[in-house]
Order: structure tokens, then C-alpha cells, then sequence
């Protein structure tokens, strides 16, 4: 039900029952019209006679147009809408249903979303992030791009992603990157026929970084050297909650460990188990956290953001297994490790599960731990999945026996029995361009293996597994090396896209496990995936060993980046970033006083 926006204006609070229960009410603070950038809270009221949890999907679109959900079914009734991006008359609906009972209901509303631009002058205004400053220009000529460039005016220019104009609409731009209480200089350029125009100079000051909020610290080890890669100058680090290391917020820093960027979990100091997945092009993130106040079993989120933290999309745990049942296919536990975004706009997320098996890993039945790959459509729907368990070899037990327990740390849940065996974990997944398949990063079986996905039309059988015991002939770089492939390894990917280039972090926990002292690894192969073959191009000894967490990736100018994340030292918990010459040398290294997932080097927080 569309309702109009002379009536929204007057009415401010709307009311429907589409058929038979709940009844729903909706209304927004502060009212329409507010400039774009305003936080407009949605609270949806609703009240069902038949028993059963009330869940609430909002989604947004321009009026006329095409609307998107911005969060599926979930247990709040609020809805935080931060525009952005354009002015224009929107409609933002929210369905509400019984989950016992499967009815719903639903009511939309009109918000108009002025521009922050009068006349031909840009805008820069402050965010609910210090760090963060919304830069509003006045709209450029259809066929040409936009962007904001922003400096010091003692540093190297940095500048947004680029968006093509749109016909008599304001450009509005998050920019972040920026370090605390500091002044900034910003320009929009335009490109038009591959002619650059530049607008007015205007001024930003950014915010402190709030003294109460978990910041880690960082110190330069090594380098910056000459020979050290200064174009990718950003090192976002996933900094995540774990035994025995100080909490730290995930934190964007420059080279020199000064902090550009944070997130900080909106909502309670309860929500726990943040960890950024992927940065994307444009200055968004992938990311997977905890929310103890649901009333869902499956209390985990899987979360699109901006810079400002805010959700662009959001999808659960509880949504992804109703759409799988439908499918014939069996729930997920939560989300885990890994997401990334593919071409066509679509996610393919990780996602652990766990089968009773009977005298396949063990005498009599024991809880195995698997993984799932879900491929989510722009409206966050599952239209493809891969289940472990229905093509890998479930009698072949993790490498070093690993076992969970249920809430041990680094592990999936556990919910049928009190001890699971660790059978795969699943740390990574990557788009092959060439092929349109996946590789996936299984930690404890020391494979990387090659999915059929075909861009969603595949079947889903194992085309190869790179790794010890697997299908390929090794060369390695040192014929002397008593163990020169991978364990335990994270982070595997074509490092350079359309080549047969896959780099790695060499974890090598079963490495050390046979060979006392051993450190981690970065490690980078040439594959051939006709002859099954498997040139070891680089295996750098990093200096220290990193039980867990990983990351491996090639730089612009050939060095390569990779991410120690957790390396005990008596009491002491760190994570390196370090940079490498192809020969191995280091020439770089950062280290923070806390556990990282991955950190990832940038050009910039919009160019992964």
C-alpha cells in the first residue's frame, strides 16, 4: 500500500492491516523534508493478535522506482536512514511478520529529501563521525563524473571514487580518510569528454577521536624504506575481539600507524564478535557481527556498510535459513570468515553448518563442523548454495585434529553435541574472473580448492584442490625446503585478476608442529589448471609466527603485503603488517598491540 505524500505530510503516523494480522503503524523523526545527510529514525508499531515474534523488513527506493531491502525480516522495529547519496521523494516500506504464523502486513510512506546545495556552491558538512565529512556539490552535465579530492595541504592529494553525474540531482560524497582534529582542503573535479574542471576551494576540519573508544596502538618496526610501496598508503586493519589480546576497534591507519578511520559498532557495547570481512570499491565494507538484544535464536548479522557504519544492506542467520528450507537445503550455524562482492552486484558469503556423522569421523557419531557458500542477490535472497557435506571427502579428518566446544573462541558455533570436530573452516573465498568459479581456503585440511559456481549456473563438484595430498606437482622455490607447501593458511586469492596467480598467508601450523621454531609464511604459486601443476614463486619467512588470521596480496609496484595477525609473545598479543620484495626481503613492517583478522593495504579507503 503506496501512500501519498500530501497525506504523509499531514498524517506523520500510518496505520495498515493488508489481510487479517498484525496491524502496523509508521512514522519517522524528524519529519519530511530534511537535507540529505539528516538521520531519519523509522519506528514501526505493530501489534498481531495470534501469538508468535514480530519481524520487520524495511526497504527503500525512490517513488516510481525500484525499492530495495535495506534490512530483511529481523526482530527490531527501528530503522536508522541516513541518505546520503541523492535528494528526491522516496518511499521507505516496512512488512511486518508473525514468524509462527507467516502473516504479514505492511505500510509504506513518502519522504522528500532536499539537497543540501543552493545555487552553484558546494557544501561540506560535518557526520556522526569525526572522521567522516559529507561534501555536497551542485549537479555536473550528464556523461561526466564527479569526485572531491582532499588534502592538508602538506600531503599527497587523496580523492573519492568517481560518480557519474545524473540529471539535475546534487553530488553528495562521504569523504573519509582524514586524520583527528585536523584541517583539510576539499575541491570537487569534474570529467566531462576527458575535460577536468575543478570547483571552488572550501575548508573541513575533522573531529577528535572520542577518549573513551578502544583505539589500538601502533609503532613502524622497519621502513618506510625507498623501495617501500607509498601509492597503497592505507592499511585498514579488522582488529576483532580475542582471548588474551587488549579489545581494539577496527581502525584505518597511513603508514605511519596514524589513525585515518574506525568503526564503531552502532547500538549496545554488548554487540560483540565484529569482524570486518572485505573492503569494496567506493568506500564500502563487508561485515559480519553478533546482536544479543535479538530475540532470534540466531542472533548474527551479516552487514553492507558505508563509511559512516551505516548498513546499506542487512541480512541474519534466521532469514538465510527460512530461504535455504525452501530450497531443500539444510541451516546455516552463522555467518563465518568471509564474504565478498561479486560483479554483478551479488555476495557470496561463508557460512559454517555441522552434520551427526556415524562411524565416518570416528566410531559412533560425532559432530562434524562443515561450510556453506550462499550466493545473496541485490536483495540479499539466496539463489545459489554449496554444502560441504554433499561434495567433500567427510572421512578425511582436519590435519591436526582440531576440535570446538561451544563459544571457544575462533570457532563456529557448536550446537548438537559439547565437542565438534573442526572438519574444514573455511577462512576465504575468491571470484576467479576467468572462469566465473570460486577458490576457497579450507584451514584445516591445508587445501585451497577450486568450487564449480559458473556465475551461479554451476554444479558445484570440486574441480581441484591446491595443497599437500592434493591434485598438483609441486616446484618449489627451494628444492632444500623439508616442507615448502602451505598449513593452516588463510587468505587465498588470484592475486593479479585473469592471471593464475595465487597468493596466500602460510600460517604453518603443522609446519611447526614438525619442525619447532618454524615462522609464518607469505607465500605466492603459478598454477597451471590444465596440467595440475604448481610453480612456487614466493615463500618469505615473515620473522614471526601467526597461529591464526592472515592475509596475502600483491602491491602495485610487485612488493607483497601480508598480515601476521596474531602473534603471541609471552603476555603479549600483536599483529604485523609487513611488505616484502619478490626476494623475500622485508622491507616494511607495522605492528599494532592487538589480534587483526586481515589488513588490508589500500590506495585508499574507496580503492581496495
Amino acid at each position: 500500500m503506496t501512500i501519498n505524500s500530501s497525506v504523509w505530510l499531514l498524517a506523520l503516523t500510518l496505520a495498515v492491516s493488508v489481510y487479517g494480522s498484525p496491524n502496523v503503524s509508521l512514522a519517522p523523526s524528524p519529519a519530511s523534508p530534511q537535507p540529505v545527510g539528516a538521520v531519519i529514525q523509522w519506528t514501526a508499531t505493530a501489534s498481531d493478535s495470534q501469538a508468535g515474534t514480530l519481524l520487520y523488513r524495511w526497504q527503500v527506493g525512490l517513488v516510481g522506482g525500484t525499492s530495495y531491502t535495506i534490512r530483511d525480516y529481523y526482530t527490531s522495529n527501528v530503522f536508522s536512514w541516513d541518505p546520503t547519496q541523492d535528494e528526491g521523494n522516496y518511499q521507505i516500506t516496512v512488512t511486518v511478520m508473525n514468524q509462527s504464523t507467516g502473516n504479514s502486513a505492511a505500510v509504506a510512506g513518502d519522504f522528500v529529501v532536499t539537497s543540501n546545495v543552493i545555487g552553484t556552491i558546494p557544501v561540506v558538512r560535518a557526520t556522526s563521525h569525526p572522521l567522516v565529512a559529507l561534501y555536497s556539490a551542485p549537479a555536473c552535465p550528464v556523461g561526466g563524473t564527479m569526485r572531491v579530492l582532499f588534502q592538508t595541504g602538506s600531503e599527497a592529494t587523496q580523492a573519492t571514487s568517481s560518480k557519474p553525474c545524473a540529471a539535475g540531482l546534487s553530488m553528495n560524497f562521504l569523504v573519509g580518510g582524514m586524520r583527528a582534529s585536523t584541517k583539510y582542503y576539499m575541491v570537487y573535479q569534474t570529467s566531462v569528454s576527458g575535460v577536468l574542471t575543478l570547483g571552488p576551494t572550501l575548508s573541513f576540519t575533522t573531529g577528535v577521536l572520542p577518549p573513551l573508544l578502544p583505539f589500538p596502538v601502533g609503532s613502524v618496526l622497519t621502513g618506510p624504506s625507498s623501495s617501500t610501496d607509498t601509492v597503497e598508503s592505507v592499511i585498514l586493519e579488522c582488529n576483532i575481539p580475542f582471548p588474551l589480546a587488549p579489545p581494539t576497534l577496527p581502525v584505518a591507519t597511513d603508514l605511519s600507524g596514524r589513525i585515518i578511520w574506525y568503526y564503531s559498532p552502532a547500538g549496545p557495547t554488548t554487540l560483540n564478535g565484529t569482524t570486518i570481512y572485505r573492503p569494496l570499491q567506493g568506500g564500502t565494507m563487508l561485515l559480519a557481527a553478533n546482536d544479543p538484544t535479538s530475540t532470534l535464536v540466531e542472533q548474527q548479522l551479516l552487514r553492507h556498510i558505508d563509511l559512516l557504519g551505516n548498513a546499506i544492506q542487512e541480512t541474519n542467520v534466521t532469514q538465510v535459513n527460512v530461504q535455504l528450507a525452501v530450497m531443500g537445503q539444510g541451516p546455516i550455524t552463522a555467518f563465518n570468515h568471509d564474504a565478498i562482492q561479486l560483479p554483478n552486484g551479488h555476495l557470496i558469503a561463508v557460512a559454517s553448518n555441522e552434520r551427526l556423522l556415524t562411524n565416518v569421523q570416528g566410531p559412533g557419531t560425532v559432530d562434524v563442523l562443515g561450510n556453506v557458500l550462499l550466493d545473496l542477490d541485490e536483495n540479499l535472497q539466496v539463489v545459489w548454495s554449496w554444502n560441504a557435506f554433499d561434495y567433500m571427502d567427510t572421512s578425511r579428518l582436519a590435519t591436526l585434529g582440531e576440535t570446538c566446544t561451544p563459544n571457544q573462541a575462533g570457532c563456529p558455533p557448536v550446537t548438537l553435541a559439547s565437542i565438534a570436530n573442526d572438519w574444514l573452516h573455511a577462512n576465504s573465498v575468491n571470484y576467479s574472473t576467468t572462469d566465473g568459479n570460486l577458490i576457497v581456503s579450507l584451514r584445516c585440511q591445508d587445501w585451497v580448492i577450486k568450487i564449480d559456481y559458473a556465475n551461479g549456473a554451476g554444479l558445484g563438484n570440486v574441480i581441484w584442490r591446491l595443497g599437500l595430498d592434493g591434485d598438483f606437482t609441486l616446484t618449489p622455490l627451494s628444492a632444500t625446503d623439508p616442507y615448502p607447501w602451505f598449513s593452516h593458511q588463510h587468505d587465498a586469492e588470484y592475486a593479479i585478476p585473469g592471471k593464475p596467480f595465487i597468493s596466500l598467508f602460510d600460517n604453518g601450523n603443522v609446519r611447526l608442529a614438525l619442525y619447532p621454531g618454524s615462522d609464518s609464511r607469505g607465500q605466492a604459486y603459478w598454477v597451471n589448471e590444465t596440467a595440475l601443476t604448481a610453480i612456487q614463486e614466493v615463500n618469505a619467512d615473515l620473522g614471526t609466527y601467526s597461529a591464526a588470521f592472515g592475509l596475502a596480496e600483491i602491491l602495485s609496484n610487485g612488493d607483497f603485503a601480508f598480515t601476521s595477525g596474531l602473534i603471541r609473545d609471552g603476555s603479549n598479543t600483536n599483529n604485523q603488517s609487513v611488505e616484502i620484495l619478490e626476494n623475500g626481503t622485508i622491507n616494511y613492517v607495522l605492528q599494532s598491540a592487538n589480534a587483526s583478522y586481515r589488513n588490508f593495504r589500500m590506495y585508499s579507503l574507496y580503492v581496495p
